[in-house]
């Protein structure tokens, strides 16, 4: 999920930088219709409406950039969360009955693993 997150936001960062190379070379083309149109020379506005449609998806795609920016922050906080939760919870309690019960020499579970170690070091001495 994790990996998602991370090449969307790749992809958005990539297209972003596309878009803003394409409006860049329009721009410099403006400035040169300019120059035409100071020369009483048409210029054509279809180039006007590809740079604001540019814009338009240039700021689009930065808006979506950001919503999977703060969607992945939020799921790595998530995430963590319920990494917390599952070790409180789950993971340190069955430690500490893990402990109580190797701890505890009249546990039958303790008599029978050290009865299984006594006869496999004696089978092994044999």
């Amino acid at each position: 999920m994790e990996m998602d997150y991370e090449e969307v936001i790749r992809l958005l960062e990539t297209e972003i930088t596309e878009l803003k190379a394409q409006l860049a070379d329009y721009s410099d083309q403006n400035k040169v219709s300019k120059t035409v149109l100071s020369a009483n020379v048409p210029f054509d506005v279809s180039d006007q409406e590809s740079v604001q449609e540019l814009r338009k998806r240039i700021t689009v795609l930065d808006c979506q950039l950001r919503k999977s920016e703060t969607a992945r922050k939020t799921f790595e906080a998530s995430t963590e969360k319920l990494l917390h939760f599952v070790e409180v919870n789950f993971l340190i309690p069955s430690l500490y009955a893990i402990q109580e019960v190797f701890s505890d020499n009249s546990s039958p579970l303790s008599n029978l693993s050290l009865n299984m170690l006594h006869d496999s070091n004696c089978d092994a001495i044999l």
